[in-house]
């Protein structure tokens, strides 16, 4: 599922790599939220074993914005619409890791379910007693 971005056909276009299934999600998902993969650091794109079936990491060299340019939140959002399991982690001072797994189910035990983001916002909501994400009086 890509929406239009340059992201696994370029993996094995340009760089000649070939992808597993999860490497295509992997790499459609990083054109998706990077608005084409080639604007990623090459060099780590060819680093990537795309050939993974169950865990691909990327080191990215760059900060992930929330609100600014807004690359943290559609990560996590088209992650959940792929289930996607996106963990990250430092690298280096200047690099952070991401590492990405597929889930199999919305529902289910921890290591296999992905809830919708729009349950996963909810669940949150309510574990800190927030029905609607407006701000509190």
């Amino acid at each position: 599922m890509s929406y239009g971005y340059a992201g696994s056909e370029w993996i094995e276009e340009s760089l000649g790599l070939p992808c597993s299934p999860l490497g295509k999600d992997v790499a459609d998902l990083l054109g998706d939220v990077f608005l084409g993969i080639y604007h990623l650091n090459t060099r780590a794109l060819r680093k990537v074993d795309w050939q993974n079936k169950h865990y691909i990491e990327f080191n990215l060299d760059r900060p992930l914005y929330s609100v600014d340019s807004n690359e943290l939140t559609r990560l996590i959002v088209l992650a959940h619409d792929r289930m996607l399991r996106i963990e990250i982690r430092p690298c280096n001072f200047q690099n952070i890791k991401l590492g990405i797994s597929k889930r199999t189910s919305r529902d289910g035990d921890l290591y296999h379910r992905c809830p919708t983001i729009d349950n996963h916002i909810k669940q949150i909501r309510d574990a800190y007693g927030r029905s609607d994400g407006r701000e509190q009086p």
